[in-house]
């Protein structure tokens, strides 16, 4: 009688050719799919440009036609058409709608139910397109609309723009064309078929490999099991020979020594059974000391090894105690969340010997702050808690707080290092937030989060409202460390404008998240978060890299070589591994020094002076420039400026904003330049957003200009447009209607 399928017996190596096939199988298809898929996208995106760029050309060529009514003029716009095999059929209207010169390009078009461009002419100044489907053939079109404007109005980015920023501009007509979706299918099944086939060959050379690899693993197996099972009947007398040099071997080596433990075991009976009076004595003094080593093992287990405070298990059965004591007698009772704030730059910078002496210190000034009945332990890392018992009123709570923050009003000594830290304290109370220890805890952490939120060196109170931000924080946290895996993230690119010659100079790289909910976020939603949670190493890293990759790019296509300037963080500039990493990039990416500028802030400088010279001195000496960001905000010496290998200066925006509503902050902008000018520093303004802004600036020597007035920060392609623009002369900017 057969066994039933279930119960059937399927060999090991059948499983393991099952679960590697589909595997291959199933990674393949959806590789494939994505594949396809993304070629799909990008042949029509190119379409779809193709169509909007030769739609803005024949707008700008058929201004004078239309103006004239000259439709020997406009055929000659629409023959210039005839040999691209993308467009159906093209039309050229009047502004009131009315068709002055038409053409259809391929036999089926005639048939086509074209639809006027507009319901009503209205003005529009963008390139509109849409898609529509032929109800008799079913075939899909990509109808594009692009208006066309009087004298003086030029396309830009597929909009009409002139000198002139408040003048509307005015309508006398549009250009329609027509362009067949069926081109993109047959690119689509063209790329096809190599896919597919390449992709069956993989699957089958996925299924081959682990048919033979499979073999190779089973067989060792097979050997173990049958010598176990001539041990298990007794046969001692085995040797298992295995050739392979991995786990397998090492099972088969123990086999082998197991039955020479076997073999010798009986003749070592009696002797054990000796030894085994003389291990009864021993065992009595190993009792007396087992005994005096739990209870410093249990000590340990409920105390901070570091600081002596309990820990977070000893701090929980307190916290039991004091909730029922205070369920009994109907007081109060609270809990606050301790976390030092900027903790880990001091780790960072003095090492982890400096930050522990700090934390024991920290510890044994909250020790003598507090009452002896009050419970204060170290949870982790720079986390304390304390517990308050038998409170009479809560505003003793808020007291007690303030208490605590005030020791760290004054400076703190460690391996002759001085230097200020704060703290942040949530507090959440009994009965009021919880009648539960793990609730009271969680929420007075999440108070401390909001603490840290309203700028830290404060107190807050649990209330339940932060819930709501604590968890929106956590998801965005969660979800930023993914942002690289997941190519969530883009670099943008602004340009620096040279005054003097009106031509980009410099490309500053600005990162950007492309949230899948939230949309594109910037830097000041997601900057913060990375630099507490550490993932700023990896992000600045990642920012370094692109950037460096884009520019190289560019230099290969012929632009003009510029300098790209990257932003670095405070703690980056912290990092041992500083300098090899620049040179890495550079090396991998293939750009030249001089080609990469690195900014940072006034305090960054300032932080760790003795380390950041002789870092900015080792890459200035290979030609890699620096500047420095948002001068004016932070803290720093013009001593200690004149020693840092630095090239620029760029005034922050806030008072560039304020330039033309303060007399006070043109004297500081005219002061910084003047300054810079003498340390034969350059000075680039950030900000600039108005002409009256760049005239100031261009009549003060300022050397560059950055900011909304010239371009906003742009997409690699759109920067690539930007270089290419306007003329014979397409490397300069002299053209551009923002500049006078």
């Amino acid at each position: 009688m057969k066994k039933p399928l279930a119960n059937r017996r399927v060999s090991l190596s059948t499983k393991f050719i099952l679960l590697t096939s589909v595997l291959v199988l199933s990674t393949s298809s959806i590789i494939t799919l994505f594949v396809i898929r993304n070629e799909f996208n990008r042949t029509y995106r190119d379409m779809l440009n193709h169509g909007r760029s030769l739609a803005a050309m024949m707008a700008q060529n058929s201004e004078y036609g239309i103006y004239a009514e000259d439709k020997r003029a406009l055929q000659g716009v629409v023959d210039s058409v005839d040999s691209n095999p993308d467009i159906v059929y093209l039309f050229i209207y009047n502004k009131d709608g009315q068709v002055l010169v038409e053409k259809h390009l391929q036999r089926a078009a005639r048939e086509i139910p074209v639809r006027p461009p507009l319901s009503a002419p209205d003005g529009s100044t963008q390139i509109l397109s849409r898609e529509f489907v032929d109800p008799k053939d079913g075939r899909h079109y990509i109808d594009i609309v692009a208006p066309v404007a009087s004298q003086g109005w030029q396309y830009i980015e597929g909009l009409i723009l002139n000198d002139s920023m408040d003048v509307e501009p005015e309508i006398i007509g549009y250009v329609r064309l027509g362009m067949n979706k069926e081109k993109v299918y047959e690119r689509i099944r063209e790329f096809l078929s190599p896919t597919l086939l390449f992709t069956a060959l993989l699957v089958l050379l996925g299924i081959a490999l682990s048919v033979y690899m499979t073999r190779r693993i089973v067989s060792p197996i097979r050997k173990l099991n049958h010598a176990a099972r001539s041990i298990a009947k007794g046969r001692l007398d085995q040797h298992i020979e295995i050739g392979s040099r991995d786990e397998i071997s090492d099972l088969a080596h123990a086999f082998n020594q197991m039955l020479e433990s076997l073999r010798t075991y009986r003749d070592q009976v009696e002797e054990r059974t000796e030894e085994l009076y003389a291990a009864n004595r021993q065992m009595q003094q190993e009792i007396s000391e087992r005994k005096k080593m739990e209870e410093r093992i249990k000590h340990q287990a409920s105390h901070d090894f570091l600081t002596g405070l309990p820990n977070r298990m000893l701090f929980m059965e307190h916290l039991a105690m004091a909730l029922a004591k205070a369920r009994r007698e109907r007081t109060l009772l609270a809990i606050m969340f301790i976390d030092l704030d900027r903790f880990k730059n001091i780790n960072d910078s003095l090492g982890h010997a400096a930050g522990d002496q700090l934390l024991k210190d920290v510890a044994v000034h909250l020790r003598e702050c507090l009452r002896e009945e009050d419970t204060v332990a170290r949870i982790g890392g720079d986390e304390y808690t304390v517990l308050l018992s038998s409170i009479a009123r809560a505003e003793d709570i808020a007291g007690v707080a303030r208490k605590i923050l005030s020791l760290f009003e004054r400076p703190y000594s460690v391996e002759s290092h001085t230097f200020h830290i704060s703290a942040s304290i949530g507090i959440s109370t009994y009965p009021d937030d919880s009648e539960y220890a793990e609730t009271l805890l969680k929420n007075a952490d999440i108070a401390m989060y909001y603490a840290k939120e309203q700028g830290r060196n404060n107190f807050q109170f649990y209330n339940p409202s932060m819930n709501v931000r604590t968890l929106e924080r956590m998801i965005l946290e969660n979800r930023l460390r993914q942002t690289l895996d997941r190519g969530e993230l883009v670099v943008h690119y602004q340009p620096q404008v040279s005054i003097e010659t009106r031509q980009i100079a410099y490309a500053e790289a600005l990162v950007r998240w492309e949230h899948p909910e939230l949309g594109l976020l910037n830097p000041m939603h997601f900057i913060p978060l990375a630099e507490e949670t550490g993932f700023i190493i990896p992000l600045d890293e990642w920012v370094l890299r692109t950037a460096c990759a884009q520019n190289r790019a560019w230099q290969d296509a012929g632009y003009p070589p510029l300098c790209v300037t990257v932003n670095l963080s405070a703690r980056q500039f912290q990092q041992p591994n500083l300098v090899e990493l620049v040179l890495q990039v550079l090396h991998e990416t293939g750009l030249r020094p001089e080609f990469l500028e690195l900014e940072i802030t006034e305090s960054t400088a300032m932080q760790n002076i003795e380390l950041t010279i002789p870092n900015l001195a080792r890459l200035n000496e290979m030609g890699v420039r620096f500047s420095i960001d948002d001068f004016g905000t932070g803290y720093s010496s013009l001593s200690y400026l004149k020693k840092l290998p630095i090239q620029k200066l760029k005034i922050d925006k806030s008072f560039i904003r304020s330039l033309m509503k303060d007399p006070d902050y043109k004297a500081i902008v005219t002061a910084v330049i003047a300054m810079a000018h003498n340390l034969k520093l350059k000075v680039v303004a950030e900000g600039v957003e108005n002409r009256e802004q760049f005239m100031f600036l261009d009549e003060n020597k300022c050397d560059a200009v950055q900011g909304y007035f010239f371009s906003e920060p742009l997409p690699a392609e759109e920067f690539e447009a930007l270089m290419a623009s306007d003329g014979e002369n397409r490397k300069t900017l002299e053209n551009r209607p923002l500049f006078p």
